[in-house]
């Protein structure tokens, strides 16, 4: 195959993929748009109500919350799976795309109506928007699961998402114009074009197109190679974040122990209590046959009783100084977290902000944001950090009682305390007793999670699921540095000659 047939075919592949991108933009906007972000906004709406309802503090309603939590919640899976196929894929690869390639030229027949200058339109507006595709960066079916502890700031997530396609869908629809037609273009390569001007062309269009399917290379388009400040605080503090979620696990295993031991200590303080109790009733019963001596029997009952109600103090009082120990521990090391995320949050942000000022006085970026001020942008866009260091802080904090489960012991505490020598009440604490054995028992053959500890989980796999996107990110990075030092400018060379 000659040179000239080997450009063709390239330079036709090249807008072909343009164009299904172009459509595939457009028809998101167009059709898809306005019922994406409806649903989404509704699914927000049903988070907040979920999340009313469970601070509610209805335990019967636990089970009920958490089912349409989940429910809802693979929706929004779905909804932002669909979002990132026929929307947010297309506009970074547009994003990659040169528009150079597009100008009016004496290489291209062009049927009526065909708009060249729509279709570098459109590519410029990719380029301009693509930075805040790094919002969206992020693995959704991990980040959004299930979990109430962590429903805050899926919603401040979510909602965010849908801010930024609405600011993203009113910067692309002045974009396309009614008549825009991107069909029966025909590649005619100009007669004159020398076989060193068709082999450079050929060789730029290869390179294009590894530009454009390179992943790692499109991720520093949208870092707009400003990548740096990312990776410096990235790596500094990686270690140290993976380090703090691993001690929340050990802070969560310490709760699950203290709560296992405990409930065993109950059962086992609940038993002596049975016992005492028996003791006692079966010396009463007997006084008038015994002439007194089995009086002793009640004071081995009061005894026993006496010794199960220590137990059950040194229980209640140990549970609540290592819960607080736990939870002060947990908080220490969440904040120092938190200001880790924070700086990581805020260099991706400088990116993004620093891509709208470098543009303000570009006239398309002034129509994109509808004449709003640039700084308006950067600041709805960085409310991420400190909603999310706020949240997640305050949050862990309410979530973690001082007392652990010594609350869970009331009817325990009530009948160590009340117990007295009446064969009726003795009867009544006996029931009480057996009561908290049979409870505990279930408790712990159902596991020994406390609430304190399930938060800390939560809250813990949700942030390791940033640090992973981080991760993923850092390495793409890297790679896209090595290989896009050659790549990088071709983007923003002429085409035709």
């Amino acid at each position: 195959m000659a040179l000239r047939d080997f450009l063709k075919e390239e330079l036709d592949t090249y807008f072909l993929y343009t164009f299904s991108y172009i459509r595939t933009v457009k028809d998101f906007i167009i059709s898809r748009s306005s019922e994406w972000i409806s649903h989404r906004e509704a699914e927000s709406k049903k988070l907040r109500r979920v999340k009313e309802q469970s601070t509610e503090g209805a335990a019967e309603s636990g089970y009920r919350n958490e089912a349409e939590l989940e429910m809802g919640l693979k929706e929004t899976r779905i909804g932002l799976m669909e979002m990132q196929i026929f929307f947010l894929d297309a506009v970074e690869m547009l994003a990659a795309t040169s528009a150079h390639v597009f100008k009016q030229n004496q290489v291209l027949q062009l049927p009526e109506g065909a708009d060249l200058n729509s279709v570098h339109k459109i590519i410029h507006v990719s380029e301009l928007l693509c930075p805040l595709l790094l919002s969206f960066k992020r693995d959704n079916e991990a980040f959004f699961k299930p979990k109430l502890e962590n429903i805050e700031v899926m919603q401040f997530q979510l909602n965010l998402y849908i801010t930024n396609i609405k600011r993203m869908c009113d910067g692309f629809r002045n974009s396309f114009p009614d008549d825009l037609c991107l069909d029966n273009i025909t590649i005619a390569l100009n007669d004159e074009l020398s076989d060193d001007d068709i082999e450079k062309m050929l060789s730029n269009i290869n390179k294009l197109n590894e530009y454009r399917m390179d992943e790692h290379v499109r991720l520093l388009c949208l870092f707009q190679n400003n990548h740096q400040t990312f990776m410096e605080k990235f790596r500094e503090s990686e270690d140290r974040m993976l380090q703090v979620l691993s001690s929340l696990e050990a802070c969560a295993a310490q709760l699950d122990s203290l709560n296992k031991g405990a409930k065993i200590s109950s059962v086992v303080g609940s038993s002596v209590g049975v016992i005492s109790g028996i003791l006692s009733i079966v010396g009463l019963v007997l006084v008038p046959v015994t002439a007194g001596l089995s009086l002793g029997l009640v004071g081995a009952g009061a005894t026993l009783a006496g010794l199960s109600g220590v137990n059950s103090a040194v229980t209640a009082a140990t549970e609540a100084g290592v819960s607080h120990q736990q939870k002060k521990k947990a908080n220490e090391s969440f904040e120092k977290f938190m200001a880790d995320v924070n700086a990581i949050q805020s260099s991706l942000n400088e990116v993004i902000t620093k891509h709208f000022l470098k543009h303000q006085e570009n006239q398309a970026l002034k129509e994109l944001i509808s004449g709003s001020r640039v700084s308006a942008v950067s600041r709805n866009i960085d409310t991420i950090v400190d909603c999310y260091s706020a949240y997640s802080i305050t949050k862990l904090a309410s979530e973690l009682p001082e007392l652990g489960q010594a609350a869970a012991k009331g009817p325990l505490a009530m009948s160590r305390a009340a117990r007295g020598g009446v064969i009726a009440l003795n009867a009544v604490f006996i029931g009480v007793d057996l009561f908290v054995i049979v409870k505990d028992s279930i408790a712990l053959s159902k596991g020994s999670e406390t609430e304190m500890s399930k938060c800390l989980r939560a809250t813990a796999a949700l942030w390791e699921s940033e640090i992973s996107s981080w991760q993923k990110m850092a390495r793409s990075l890297e790679k896209g540095s090595k290989e896009s030092e050659k790549k990088r400018f071709i983007l923003y060379e002429p085409f035709y000659f």
